[in-house]
C-alpha cells in the first residue's frame, strides 16, 4: 500500500530479532513497468545500496552526543527552513511553512531537521572531520557484516577527509545521509544495536540446519561489536528515537485513525 501511495520504485521490509540478529520476516518489492505491478525478483534489502537520507541522523547525532559535543538541551537556530553552505542551499521540509525556528537537539532529531543536524555536526566536527567519520567507523557503518547470504552491498562510506570525492561540503551533507549509501539491512543493523542496548550482532538468515528431521547443524548469535557507544549516548538515543512518535515528533501521524 505504501509503495503504490508514494509512487516507489521499490521499497523492502525486514523483521529482525534484536537480541539474536535472526531475520524473522524479509519483503523485497520491485515496479514492473512493463506490467505496472510490484514484485519480488531481487533480495533489496542485503544487495541495495542507497543514500540514507534522514534514517542516517541517528548515526550522525550519535557521534556528536558520545563524544560529549553536544546534548540534548542543546538550541539551535533552523531559521525560516532555508540555510546556504559553500553556496549550496539546504532546506527543511516544512521551509514553506516558514521552518521550525529555534529547536532543542532533541527536537531536531523528533522533527527530522535538515538544517538543525547539520548545524549539530558542523558545530561538533568542523574543526576536526576526520573526528567524525572515525566515529561513524566505530559504529560498524563502514564494513560488510560478512552475511550468509551473497550479495550484500558494501558500504559507501568515507574512512578519510583525503578520500577522493570529499570537499567542504561533505560534513553537513553526511549530516544528512548524503554522499554515504547503505543497504537497508545495513542502516536497520545500527538501529538493532541501540535497541539491543548497544550491542552490534551480525543479521542471520539461518538459525540451524536439519537432516531427515535432526538438528545437524545451529547457528548461535554473532557479536560484531559488544558496546558501539557509551550507556548515556543509548539511553539519549532511545529518548530522541521515542519522541518521533509523539506529539509533533514527524511519525505522530502514524497514529493517526
Amino acid at each position: 500500500r505504501q509503495l503504490i501511495e508514494h509512487g516507489a520504485s521499490w521499497g523492502c521490509a525486514i523483521l529482525m530479532e534484536v537480541q539474536t540478529g535472526y531475520i524473522r520476516a524479509i519483503a523485497n518489492l520491485s515496479l514492473n513497468t512493463a506490467t505496472g505491478v510490484y514484485d519480488e525478483n531481487l533480495n533489496l534489502a542485503i544487495a541495495q545500496g542507497i543514500e540514507p537520507g534522514s534514517t542516517f541522523k541517528l548515526a550522525s547525532l550519535m557521534a556528536c552526543l558520545d563524544e560529549d559535543l553536544i546534548s540534548l538541551s542543546d538550541s539551535v537556530e533552523t531559521g525560516n527552513g532555508s540555510i546556504f553552505f559553500y553556496g549550496k542551499e539546504m532546506t527543511d521540509s516544512n521551509k514553506d511553512r516558514g521552518g521550525h525556528g529555534t529547536l532543542s537537539a532533541e527536537e531536531v532529531f523528533e522533527k527530522s531537521s535538515n538544517i538543525g543536524t547539520a548545524l549539530l555536526v558542523k558545530k561538533s566536527f568542523e574543526k576536526n572531520p576526520q573526528k567524525f567519520l572515525d566515529k561513524l567507523n566505530s559504529f560498524g557503518l563502514g564494513k560488510q557484516m560478512d552475511l550468509e547470504l551473497s550479495g550484500e552491498f558494501k558500504p559507501k562510506l568515507y574512512s578519510t577527509t583525503k578520500a577522493k570525492g570529499w570537499s567542504g561540503l561533505s560534513l553537513t551533507n553526511m549530516a544528512i545521509g548524503y554522499e554515504t549509501q547503505f543497504s537497508p539491512l545495513q542502516i536497520l543493523t545500527l538501529y538493532n544495536a541501540v535497541a539491543n542496548n548497544g550491542t552490534l550482532v551480525r543479521p542471520l538468515f539461518v538459525q540451524e540446519i536439519r537432516q531427515n528431521g535432526r538438528v545437524i547443524e545451529k547457528k548461535n548469535p554473532v557479536v560484531l561489536n559488544q558496546a558501539i557507544c557509551k550507556k548515556e549516548t543509548l539511553k539519549e538515543c532511545r529518548k530522541m528515537m521515542e519522541g518521533v512518535m509523539e506529539k509533533g515528533g514527524t511519525a505522530e501521524s502514524v497514529f493517526k485513525d
